[in-house]
This record gives C-alpha cells, structure tokens and sequence, in this order.
C-alpha cells in the first residue's frame, strides 16, 4: 500500500509535453490516492486528495464524468468523515439535533403537533 502511495504521489509530479494528458494523469493519480486512504479510514486525508486535488484538476479539464466523480467521493468521505459527530448528538442530545434540523427547514411539520 505504502509503495502504491509513493508511486502515484510521484505520477502527480511527472512532467509531460501534452498539458491535457499531464493533467488528466495527475487527477487520475489524485484519484487512487483518495481512495487509498479511504480504503485505510484516513478519511480527512481521502477528502484532501478528492477535494483540493482530484476535484480541482478536473475543473480545470473541464470533464464533466471527472467533476461528478469528484463530487460523489468528496461528498461520501465528508459525510463518513463527520458521522461520528452527529451519532454522538443524537444519542446524547437528541432535542439540540431536533431543533438544528426543524431550524434549517421550517416548513416540516413534527408529527403529533
């Protein structure tokens, strides 16, 4: 695993005459990497490479497929990533998550009121 990571973090540094294909290799490499350390539980690590890294470049590409993956893996390593925190409120403090949730959207109803 450890030489995996070595590997693609010295892909994101390899120059090549063709910008585009240096720059969609770079990406890709950001990609595995996120993934890598998703696969080991570093999920802040993971959301670095999906989100600063992975994620930017392929704005940069302008590649539709590459932004929509970058979202989805951004969006489930911050999700799993902040899962503890909201475990915790909701078995200690139930009515403060109550109360945050019906404060961001007004408009539904509690059951039984």
């Amino acid at each position: 695993m450890e030489q995996s990571k070595q590997y693609l973090n010295e892909l994101k540094d390899v120059q090549v005459g063709d910008q585009a294909k240096a720059l969609e290799s770079k990406a890709e490499a950001c990609l595995k990497l996120g993934l890598l350390e998703f696969q080991n539980g570093n999920l802040s690590s993971s959301v670095g490479y999906f989100e600063k890294e992975f994620f930017e470049k392929a704005k940069e590409l302008h590649d539709r497929k590459l932004i929509d993956i970058g979202r989805v893996n951004t969006g489930v390593a911050k999700g799993l990533n902040g899962m503890d925190f909201f475990k915790n409120i909701i078995k200690n403090d139930f009515q403060a998550f109550l109360a945050w949730k019906l404060k961001r959207n007004p408009n539904v109803s509690v059951a039984g009121k």
